[in-house]
This record gives structure tokens, C-alpha cells and sequence, in this order.
């Protein structure tokens, strides 16, 4: 059985796994100039397809990652959203967002997505398209402490699918959703506009922030640190989940209310508030999901855990025995995650 595992988002990738096993795995950027790729990793399917010596017939099966995918854009497009934050900018994507119902956008979305296979000469009637947090937690599960085991997989990313995290419980290859938390209430959204607001690039240079962030010390970074707690908090009613402020808009169009909760603050004292924040609010998080559930064998996946700061800030948690990261815990490894779902289940 040989399925093609497919992500097509941001860091665009593609997987083979032939009989439940990963075979090939590669990054469309590493086929382009220009180093960043969104969109339909074709060249990377033709490159595994030749070196596998295999033609669109013989795969038995597609997995895309994710229903809903951002639409690929260049990085300029990108970095416009962050200054389309007005109240009336917000207002009206929110009154679309009624007007086009989400699950008729998914549809047209797939549809867009699914020409691309006959110019590489595949059949969309094989593929399918799974929940990209699956896909990334079937990953992390893989890589675990051992697939019989029971496990608890977080996954937190930038709302994929309009999830900004969830919660699995992982056991004899089966995963249960037990938590989910809505996009609106992603921390990594956030994160991109805080690194926005210092002068940096979203997505790529959060790394500098953490850096930066861990050298900054002060009563003024621990007095910003207590204006970002006062933005997010755990659910009382749902202990895994959590939840943002009522007076903080979506975390996807959140430049302008950050520009002024943190104005006149100093760059560095914002990053090392930012910092301290989200590694002692991501501990609190894991704490709470293994002292909730009793799963002692954490796991973490998702683009959140590509900073390898937050593993390190919930390693020393007396609840939980072991603690590890997926192998490609960002977005690029949900191609692999998706083939070994649908592989699971042929």
C-alpha cells in the first residue's frame, strides 16, 4: 500500500509511506529559489516519484493535511494583514465569515486544491483530506515514547483547520480528541503580531524574539509580563482549554489593540515580557493536561513547539515522566502524519 502524504500550506512538504513505513519525505523550498514556498509541493512529488521509480498509477492513495489551508501568497501579501486591523477591517471579515459560511469556503477551497494533481499526474478521485492537528499528533504519537503505550499529544499552532490547539489521547494507534481550543485564541497568531510590532518578520524570526527575550530582565518586564496574563486565561470549566480576554479582539487581527496596551514600552522589555508569558503560560498548560488526564507521557507537536524554549520550560514538571517533541513538529510534518493516518486505516 503506498500513499502520498501532501502539505500544501506554508512550508509546503510531501511524504511517501509504502506499507504503514515512512520511505520518502521532502520540503518543496529546497526546490525553489527563493528558500520559502506555500502552495502544492509539486516539484518534491516528482522527485520522490523518480527516485521511487514509481508513476501516478501505482500510488494506492492521497492524504492532504488540513480541510482548511490559508491560500498561498507571497511573503509581501502576507505581512499586509498586519496592518489591515481597523475596527471596520475586523468587523467586515467578521460579517463575511457569516455571510459565506465556513464549511461552503472549505468545499470551494478543496476543489482549488485538488486540480494541481493531474499536472503531476495523479487522480484526485484517491485523494482525502485530513484534520491537520490529526495529522500532526499521528506524527508526534509515532515518535513517542512507543505506539502501545498510552500518551497525551498536544498540538498547538496558528488556528489550522480553526483550531489553535487540541488535546489527544494516544493508545494502540488510536487518537481521541479530548480538548480543543478555538483559533481565536491562538497564542502563536499572537506571537506573529508581537514579533510584528517589535519590527520583525512573522514566521520567521520568533526564534529572535525568544532570544532576545531571555536576556531581558527588570520590574518594567515583569510589570508587561502581567499586562499579557491579563490577556489569556485557563477555562474554569474546561481545565485543558483556555481562553483570551473579552477585551482582546481575535488574535488574528490584534496589531492595533496591541500598539496601544504596549505603548511606550521598550522593545526588549516587551520581548522579555513575552518570553516569561508564554513559557510559564505553556507550562501551566502541560501541568494541567497531566495532572487532568493522569497520562504521565507527554508529547508536543505543532508550529508553537518549533521554539525549543517551551519543551524545556515544562521539563522539569513533577507530573508528568516523559516528555518529548515530534521530530517535525512544525506544519511540514503533517504530510508524514497525515499518510500514516490514512495508511492506519486501509
Amino acid at each position: 500500500m503506498k500513499i502520498l502524504g501532501i502539505h500544501d500550506g506554508q512550508n509546503a512538504s510531501a511524504a511517501l509511506v509504502v506499507d504503514g513505513r515512512l520511505v520518502r519525505f521532502g520540503l518543496e523550498a529546497r526546490y525553489r529559489r527563493s528558500g520559502e514556498y506555500a502552495g502544492f509541493p509539486r516539484r518534491v512529488i516528482r522527485r520522490i516519484l523518480n527516485e521511487e521509480k514509481l508513476s501516478g498509477d501505482d500510488i494506492d492513495a492521497i492524504a492532504f493535511s488540513g480541510h482548511v489551508v490559508k491560500t498561498p501568497r507571497t511573503m509581501r501579501d502576507y505581512l499586509k494583514q498586519f496592518g489591515d486591523t481597523s475596527a471596520i477591517g475586523g468587523v467586515a471579515k467578521t460579517a463575511l465569515s457569516y455571510i459565506v459560511p465556513g464549511a461552503f469556503r472549505s468545499e470551494w477551497r478543496k476543489k482549488d486544491r485538488l486540480e494541481p494533481l493531474a499536472r503531476s499526474g495523479l487522480s484526485s478521485a484517491k485523494a482525502t483530506f485530513i484534520d491537520s492537528h490529526l495529522a500532526a499528533s499521528m506524527l508526534a504519537y509515532n515518535s513517542g515514547v512507543g505506539i502501545h503505550r498510552r500518551s497525551l499529544i498536544l498540538c498547538a499552532g496558528a488556528g489550522n483547520d480553526r483550531m489553535a490547539a487540541t488535546v489527544h489521547v494516544a493508545q494502540n494507534g488510536r487518537l481521541e480528541r479530548i480538548a480543543t481550543i478555538h483559533e481565536d485564541d491562538s497564542l502563536l497568531n499572537m506571537f506573529e503580531h508581537v514579533t510584528y510590532m517589535l519590527g520583525m518578520i512573522p514566521t520567521r524570526d520568533e526564534q529572535q524574539v525568544m532570544d532576545l527575550g531571555a536576556r531581558a530582565h527588570g520590574p518594567r518586564v515583569e510589570s508587561t509580563q502581567k499586562r499579557f496574563e491579563l490577556l489569556f486565561q485557563f477555562d474554569p470549566h474546561l481545565p485543558l482549554n483556555w481562553q483570551r480576554a473579552a477585551n482582546l479582539p481575535d488574535t488574528a487581527r490584534c496589531q492595533e489593540f496591541l500598539r496601544n496596551h504596549f505603548r511606550r514600552r521598550r522593545f526588549d522589555t516587551i520581548a522579555g515580557a513575552w518570553h516569561r508569558f508564554l513559557s510559564e503560560f505553556v507550562r501551566e498548560w502541560v501541568r494541567r493536561c497531566a495532572h487532568k488526564t493522569e497520562i504521565r507521557d507527554i508529547v508536543l507537536c505543532g508550529d508553537l513547539f518549533e521554539l525549543g524554549e517551551l519543551m524545556a520550560a515544562a521539563s522539569d514538571l513533577r507530573e508528568v515522566v516523559s516528555l518529548s517533541r515530534s521530530p517535525l513538529p512544525g506544519s511540514a510534518g503533517n504530510a508524514i502524519g497525515a499518510a500514516l493516518l490514512v495508511a492506519r486505516d486501509r
